[in-house]
């Protein structure tokens, strides 16, 4: 993608912004305060839900730390359709609370409703909402941010179509937005399902627009491109997100260079971790494996079961996360690629009700391979009497 901007026409043609001084922001976004984590038990989904506080009062502190001119949301911080009063209240605490400026661009999720914290909170005044469907400015020192908000959740269109500014000083963007070329690489994890192009922009529009960088919400995975810098997710939200997001801090020095630093705010991780349980002979020796994996881990994990195993092998969830180090708060078990080894060929030549399941299974030209493999391996052990149904699902 920087390749992409590079040979951008017309990127770099402009002098740098002469600056009267130095400036420092610290940037943060799509902490999606309030998300339901709907795959864990109520008791995880509470403490994750904590975890994403800490989060956004890890960013406040980082901004104090470093002296920050200003701290920048850049959209998505709560969840507008799912966000509590509590959660309301703690919002306004927190940013009251933070010792420097405060600017928030509202994103699809936190969008600027009537009704949304943004618009109802007893914020101080240090804490600025950008409220225009088009970008404004805000003056902090010698830089000028541009902001504007999501008036929906979803349908608003490029802020970057037809802006353009004729300013001194160094001009910052802050918005929620979708860069066009990043859906290459995104995750299309979040929520169990595809991100949307939300405002979408292409990068060559940000200096095209005579912003000299812009700080932008809504994908998960943190980007450092020559004009824009997404912050990430600084928590993840469910198993498979990269969980590379944080607070970035920007210095912006005299002549207008950008130094990012990236600042870690989860202080529980989550791991995706995959397990090759190929030549173990017993479900034990399975366990030995997890074992060995997951003793030194914290937080949470997900075991990626791989591999092939002996048909006799019986596992059982419980048992495998009794082997789980004792310092992860919780384990899910996935099975989707481990795989038994099954004799289909003296299977179907029984002359028993096996035997019939496997022929019928094996005949039946409407199921493709995938799913007929997953149909024999849990019949079979249903057939058997086993608990460990799931083993191939």
């Amino acid at each position: 993608m920087q390749q992409d901007e590079r040979s951008a026409p017309g990127l770099d043609d402009s002098p740098p912004p002469q600056l009267e001084d130095e400036a420092t922001f610290v940037a943060l976004g799509d902490v999606h305060l309030d998300t339901p984590f709907a795959w864990a038990p109520e008791a995880v989904s509470r403490m994750r839900r904590n975890d994403l506080r800490d989060v956004l009062s890890a960013a406040v502190a980082v901004a104090a730390e470093v002296q920050a001119d200003a701290l920048l949301l850049a959209g998505d911080i709560y969840e507008h359709e799912r966000v509590t009063p509590d959660t309301a209240r703690f919002i306004a605490r927190v940013l009251n609370g933070c010792e420097t400026q405060v600017l928030v661009s509202p994103g699809n999720h936190d969008w600027l409703a009537a009704s949304s914290v943004w618009a109802t909170a007893a914020f101080e005044d240090h804490v600025h909402i950008f409220d225009g469907r088009e970008l404004e400015p805000f003056d902090v020192g010698p830089t000028t941010v541009w902001g504007a908000a999501h008036h929906q959740p979803s349908g608003t269109g490029n802020f970057l179509d037809g802006f353009h500014i004729d300013r001194h000083g160094f001009n910052l963007a802050l918005f929620h937005g979708s860069e066009k070329a990043g859906f290459s690489i995104e995750e299309p994890e979040h929520s169990g399902s595809s991100k949307q192009p939300h405002a979408p922009f292409e990068a060559r529009q940000i200096p095209n627009a005579g912003l000299d960088h812009a700080v932008v919400g809504h994908f998960h995975r943190r980007r450092e491109a020559i004009h824009h810098t997404y912050p990430g997710n600084p928590a993840p939200l469910a198993f498979g997100e990269p969980g590379d997001g944080g607070a970035v801090v920007l210095h912006i020095d005299a002549v207008g260079g950008i130094d990012r630093q990236w600042r870690d705010l989860s202080q529980r991780s989550m791991h995706d971790i995959e397990i090759d349980v190929s030549g173990c002979l017993d479900a034990s020796a399975i366990r030995d494996v997890v074992a060995a994996r997951t003793g030194h881990l914290e937080g949470l994990i997900r075991l990626n079961l791989t591999g092939e195993v002996e048909q006799s092998i019986e596992l059982v969830d419980s048992d495998l996360l009794s082997a789980v180090g004792a310092s992860v708060d919780h384990a899910v078990v996935r099975r989707s690629k481990l795989r038994q080894a099954l004799d289909l060929t003296t299977l179907r030549g029984e002359a028993s009700v096996r035997g019939q399941f496997v022929r019928a299974v094996l005949e039946d030209p409407t199921i493709d391979d995938e799913t007929r493999y997953a149909v024999l391996a849990t019949g079979l052990r249903a057939l058997d009497g086993r608990r460990d149904l799931d083993v191939a699902s």
